[in-house]
């Protein structure tokens, strides 16, 4: 009996014990999540109070200014990623220097993610890296230089450049996400943004990389009184990548994982689709600048963005902006691309007399044409005249379409007579295993036409490595092309300089692109500015604004048509390249630096109000 009683008693001991320990474990939980709850909300507002107190003196000011015009005392530029060398780095520090152009006087801040803490050192050292990259030559005004200026001079003081440091930038990289990648990188994104302005609030937030989801944030913590820039290089989701899961289409966005499985494939729909509805809200409703860089771009932005757009419009009846026709919508201004070079040469061939085009004419023969190591022997045939006739053509003539004809033919460079070249950071949406795959195919057919420019042709990878993905997968396609076979041929060249990058331009005949939806494609028009024909995938902004197929390059899908394209660029007679280099260099010339700077300050004045 009295061991049944103690059996029985160790037994509601036991499990009195262990239910406490549950119970107390639970609160230990319960009181970490309020803690931490807490906390949040205390860093949010001493950030709140942080970044109204920075604004506080501008709001009074402009409250207190007649003018009916915006001119911005500060201007934050939201790049973290400053040092990529990719075209949205081009469009930041294009952006930079029209901003200090129109207004001298304004502080200018960069939030980068970039080592930055060494102060003067450190900023040459990233505007020197930008220079040396896009060859753009920005001015900067030091503090120390102050000290010998005049009183004067003091009053009428340049603005200073100056960069801010974000240590979370990590946050926003899709590594750390390998699931739900979006909805990761957009809590990533906020985080990196609301400690970026609780370091400085501007008065304009120029957003160059597309953090939408941060816009409600920004405007939160810094009132309506700092406008929001946006200047949009592609949408961060879009109807397309919906349509391909939709379709089951096997892509980077879209796993076999995914593709295969009903229920998950229905999941990520509806995934996308609450997506795609928040990030119409928050770029559409906050956003008081909303720029494209192209017409594919415009399309998705008005479908996602314009609603939401249009009723801020009509809710903040903006008294410095007037009304405009298609008000809520975004506004085209295409990246800057480097044509300066060309514009040069255009000017030379306005000069150029029939006697010159006749002369390169005869110069540029590609078809049917022997080996290049017998060409000059060819070309003379026993004439002297005919070798005199070159010499002197040589000499006096300096078109665009005679340089192109000594690299394809007289051979005064030292790389191969026939270069094809494929500018893009090596990501895995630059689709470069299309390249390989359609050059491979390229280079089988030559047994079958036996063209001696498709025989020697040389394909040039060129593209910068951001990180060590980037670096595995640069080393996975030069295993690639080992496999493949056709390693004699292809070359890879990363994070080259700006004079490096012109000199593969100039010595290629063909430039190659083919990732799907490209929203624009900066090098596909430094293809043309060079002479070199594009050959693009057939897809967004290369079809809808750059390439006229067959005009002045030629557009693609496919291997095979990758393939077909190559060898009629490589193939063509002299009239038709001559031709379709000249219109591929006359359309680049739509996409200057100087189009760029006219067509973003006619945006921030008609949607901004920004003052002239």
């Amino acid at each position: 009996m009295m061991s049944s009683f103690f059996s029985f008693f160790s037994f509601f001991s036991s499990s009195f014990e262990n239910g406490f320990e549950i119970d107390f474990l639970s609160v230990c939980v319960l009181n970490a999540i309020k803690l931490s709850y807490a906390v949040v909300l205390l860093l949010m507002s001493l950030t709140f109070l942080n970044v109204r107190v920075q604004r506080l003196d501008s709001i009074s000011k402009n409250v207190s200014s007649t003018s009916t015009m915006f001119r911005p005392k500060s201007i934050g530029f939201f790049h973290p990623f400053t040092s990529d060398g990719g075209g949205g780095e081009r469009v930041l520090w294009q952006f930079v220097k029209l901003m200090r152009e129109k207004y001298p006087t304004a502080r200018v801040v960069i939030y980068t993610g970039d080592k930055c803490d060494d102060g003067k050192r450190k900023k040459k050292l990233i505007l020197e890296r930008a220079k040396e990259r896009f060859g753009l030559d920005i001015d900067i005004d030091d503090d120390d230089d102050d000290d010998n200026n005049s009183d004067n001079n003091k009053n009428r003081r340049r603005g200073t450049i100056e960069f801010k440091r974000v240590y979370f930038r990590t946050l926003s990289q899709s590594k750390w996400y390998p699931v739900a990648t979006i909805l990761g990188q957009m809590f990533g994104i906020v985080v990196v943004a609301v400690e970026a302005i609780s370091g400085f609030a501007p008065d304009v937030f120029v957003d160059t990389i597309g953090a939408a989801w941060a816009y409600p944030f920004i405007r939160f913590f810094c009132g309506e009184s700092t406008k929001i820039v946006s200047y949009v290089h592609y949408p961060t989701i879009s109807s397309d990548m919906r349509e391909r899961v939709q379709k089951g289409s096997l892509m980077y966005n879209n796993r076999v994982f995914f593709a295969k499985i009903p229920i998950l494939k229905q999941i990520k729909i509806v995934y996308y689709t609450i997506l795609m509805s928040l990030y119409g809200y928050c770029g559409g409703n906050f956003a008081d600048v909303i720029v494209v860089n192209s017409t594919w771009t415009k399309n998705h932005i008005d479908r996602l963005w314009g609603a939401f757009a249009k009723r801020r419009a009509r809710r903040t009846k903006k008294k410095l902006a007037p009304r405009r026709a298609n008000e809520g919508e975004a506004i085209v201004v295409y990246p800057p691309c480097d044509v300066s070079s060309v514009e040069l040469k255009v000017r030379e061939e306005s000069i150029t007399t029939t006697k010159v085009l006749t002369t390169t004419t005869k110069l540029i023969q590609l078809k049917k044409r022997p080996p290049p190591s017998s060409l000059p022997d060819a070309a003379g045939d026993g004439d002297d005249d005919g070798d005199k006739e070159v010499k002197r053509s040589r000499q006096e003539n300096n078109t665009p379409y005679v340089k192109k004809a000594k690299r394809l033919i007289l051979g005064e460079y030292k790389v191969p007579h026939f270069s094809a070249i494929a500018v893009g950071q090596f990501r895995p949406e630059k689709n470069h295993k299309l390249l390989l795959e359609s050059w491979k195919l390229m280079k089988t057919n030559v047994k079958t036409n036996k063209h001696p420019a498709c025989e020697k042709a040389v394909l040039k990878l060129v593209g910068g490595l951001r990180d060590k993905n980037d670096l595995r997968r640069y080393n996975a396609l030069k295993a690639v092309v080992k496999e493949m076979g056709i390693d004699d041929s292809v070359e890879f060249y990363h994070d080259v300089d700006n004079a490096t990058l012109k000199e593969l331009l100039q010595h290629s005949i063909v430039g190659l692109h083919a990732m799907t939806d490209e929203h624009f494609g900066i090098c596909i028009v430094e293809y043309m500015a060079f002479g070199a024909i594009p050959i693009a995938h057939n897809s967004g902004g290369p079809k809808m604004d750059i390439v006229q197929h067959g005009v002045d390059g030629f557009l693609a899908s496919d291997a095979t048509s990758y393939a077909a394209a190559l060898e009629g660029a490589f193939g063509m007679n002299d009239e038709k390249l001559r031709e379709m280099i000249e219109n591929g260099k006359r359309k680049s010339l739509q996409f200057s630096e100087e189009s760029f700077n006219a067509g973003m300050y006619d945006a921030l004045k008609t949607m901004g109000g920004f003052a002239p």
